[in-house]
């Protein structure tokens, strides 16, 4: 039997014009395939983990039940994000991204991500069945910098797609710089309210590989 095909990654249509300049850490996480039952594996330290304003910490530990987010803050965090392709019940490819940050107890933060061509735009799927939606715009910014921000955000029940209110919906910015010729990157995640501001951010150093299902 012929072996499946490794999907094209979400972020390839993106990063493709710029495959020969891009630096490695950018071709090996975004724009080479992964083959079904491989990884990318990403380990490193988060140098900081914050939020504000201090009674957020409630909201943050309800989405822990969903694997979203989560109310610890700290400093030298252990961390991995495990980016693996999936096939959804219609067959379709998405990519499976799994993030664990290694507080006294581990929480993790997952989702999927696709890309949709209507819109190219990046659609992240969070919580169970996907029910949290929010499409992402993603920039190259040569020679070493990505950013991804988020536009809107929806929920999905079933076949329906209920938006939410701009004004109670926040954003969040992704930002990652690559060294030229290394596997390593830095990463600056920082999510904003439109009432509150800067609610919720970290900063981190990961080196990247390709792991190989055996």
């Amino acid at each position: 039997m012929k072996p499946m095909a490794a999907p094209p990654t979400p972020l390839s249509f993106v990063l493709a014009p710029h495959a020969t300049e891009i630096p490695a850490a950018f071709r090996i996480q975004f724009l080479e395939p992964i083959n079904f039952g491989d990884a990318v594996v990403l380990t490193g330290t988060i140098d900081e983990v914050w939020h504000r304003p201090r009674w957020i910490a409630s909201l943050l530990w309800l989405s822990t039940l969903p694997n979203m987010l989560f109310p610890e803050t700290g400093r030298n965090i252990p961390a991995r994000l495990v980016i693996s392709p999936v096939r959804t019940r219609d067959g379709q490819s998405v990519q499976f991204w799994r993030r664990t940050f290694r507080f006294p107890r581990a929480r993790r933060f997952n989702a999927t991500l696709t890309y949709d061509p209507a819109s190219h735009s990046l659609i992240e799927a969070l919580g169970p069945g996907g029910v949290l939606e929010t499409d992402w715009i993603a920039c190259y910014i040569p020679p070493h910098r990505l950013v991804i921000a988020s536009r809107s955000a929806w929920i999905r029940l079933a076949f329906l797609r209920i938006p939410l209110p701009a004004l109670l919906t926040p954003t969040v910015r992704v930002v990652q710089d690559a060294g030229l010729s290394s596997d390593t990157v830095q990463v600056d995640f920082l999510m904003r309210h439109p009432l509150l501001g800067r609610i919720f951010g970290y900063k981190g150093t990961f080196s990247s590989g390709r792991r190989v299902a055996t």
